[in-house]
């Protein structure tokens, strides 16, 4: 972002692209170790593509790190929707078709904007990092109906954590969450991790509820791949290679959660 608008539009990267946001990021007046250059990139590990332009640009010995935030299904699903629907309307376009019902983006209709209750199934975009141990069977599985296309042997260590840590009421696991996050990057002191949602606090016509009846069937698919998804993260997490995770025994038992429709056992999140 420059300016409050976006400058790199990394979900069509390409190589110039790339090459003169680096020169941006290496040109950064940095006065001290502790502050780190970054790049928040929601979709850098879904295409093949991506995560080729990002082994590219940081070869191994640039000690690159990756941050890799996971939520409940049914969560991410409402908070996408109501971002691409807000960012559309935003635009005034008139001309722009009206963003399709959120519950007809399930099963075999086209993803609108990269909102579809297939694309929480985040197994088969974060396998492609080459972290874990699997088999063909199990690769060939995960490639049904979605762009994973092959394993790329990243050379990273990577940090998974659940978005429902960073809201976490419990202190001392609060504060250990974070100083686990702060040690991952190599920082002396815990970051100031807050809960802030440009979309999320504000209100507008087309927002939608999640938990409103109308969606019971959309959660309901949501739900039964969350249960897969949390299945396989359970398998594979624990092993894999260069693997950190963001509080083991909080972020599996939040991850635990994915099967369950969360409209009957749990308040909605703000974001």
């Amino acid at each position: 972002m420059k300016n409050g608008n976006a400058e790199y539009m990394l979900p069509n990267a390409n190589d110039k692209m790339m090459e003169q946001l680096f020169i941006e990021l290496k040109g950064m007046n940095l006065k001290s170790n502790q502050v780190k250059r970054g790049i928040k990139w929601p979709t850098g590990i879904i295409d093949v593509a991506s995560i080729k332009l990002l082994t590219k640009y940081n070869p191994p010995n640039k000690k690159t790190k990756l941050v890799v935030g996971l939520r409940h299904p049914v969560w991410w699903f409402q908070s996408y929707y109501n971002f691409r629907y807000y960012n559309s309307r935003r635009k005034g376009a008139k001309t722009d078709p009206p963003p399709p019902p959120p519950e007809s983006l399930t099963g075999s209709a086209i993803p609108w904007d990269g909102v579809h209750t297939e694309n929480a199934r985040f197994e088969k975009y974060i396998v492609q990092l080459g972290k874990f141990d699997i088999t063909k069977h199990e690769l060939m599985s995960l490639a049904q109906n979605t762009r994973t296309k092959q394993i790329i042997n990243t050379p990273y260590e990577v940090f998974f954590y659940d978005v429902g840590q960073l809201t976490d009421t419990n202190s001392e696991r609060f504060s250990s969450f974070k100083e686990t996050l702060a040690s991952f990057l190599g920082l002396n002191t815990p970051l100031d991790i807050g809960n802030k949602n440009h979309v999320g606090g504000v209100d507008f016509d087309g927002k939608i509820n999640i938990c409103e009846s109308k969606f019971n069937k959309t959660r309901a698919v949501l739900t039964k791949n969350g249960a897969e998804s949390a299945k396989w993260i359970r398998k594979h997490f624990a092993n894999g290679t260069n693997v950190n995770l963001g509080g083991d025994e909080h972020f599996f038992d939040l991850v635990n959660l994915w099967g369950n429709d969360p409209c009957e056992t749990i308040i909605q999140p703000t974001n």
